[in-house]
């Protein structure tokens, strides 16, 4: 899987020497489509400062509830709207983005989506998709289901 590697490195570097240097162990909720790059970042924290990272989180709703009943963390990598709907979050400070792609059957002409434009024109054109279930608890699937049912794809 990819991650952009400056924003991925940004947010666990960042956060992680944020905390507290007396720290036993450390815990990070993310969601699960950030959990593979956090882990292997986690993995190398704990390697070169001996503090243990235990990454945990998983769909967007689960992460939410932990966040709700299970305690303090230490880091949350969330989308800044999830984050801003809690009302336990004292302070928030947003240290990158990811960006979202598009992935073609290997062999297939990868569609030009530099612009909403482009994108949509791409999306129209294709025979099919598929996208996160919005009620699944996925970050992505909500987004994308609020600008398929936006007034440039209705009747498609």
């Amino acid at each position: 899987m990819w991650f952009p590697r400056h924003s991925s490195l940004t947010v666990l570097i960042l956060t992680l020497l944020a905390a507290p240097a007396s720290s036993a162990a450390l815990t990070a909720l993310t969601p699960a489509s950030a959990a593979p790059g956090v882990a292997a970042l986690a993995t190398q924290f704990t390697q070169q400062t001996g503090i243990s990272v235990t990454v945990a989180g998983g769909s967007r709703d689960k992460t939410l509830a932990a966040l709700k009943t299970d305690g303090p963390v230490d880091v949350v990598l969330q989308p800044t709207a999830d984050i801003i709907t809690l009302s336990t979050v004292s302070g928030m400070t947003p240290l990158g983005h990811i960006t979202v792609g598009v992935g073609v059957k290997a062999g297939a002409s990868v569609p030009d989506v530099s612009t909403p434009e482009k994108f949509r024109a791409a999306l129209l054109a294709a025979r099919g998709g598929a996208y996160a279930d919005p009620r699944a608890g996925t970050s992505a699937g909500p987004v994308i289901d609020r600008m398929l049912s936006g007034a440039d794809f209705k009747g498609v």
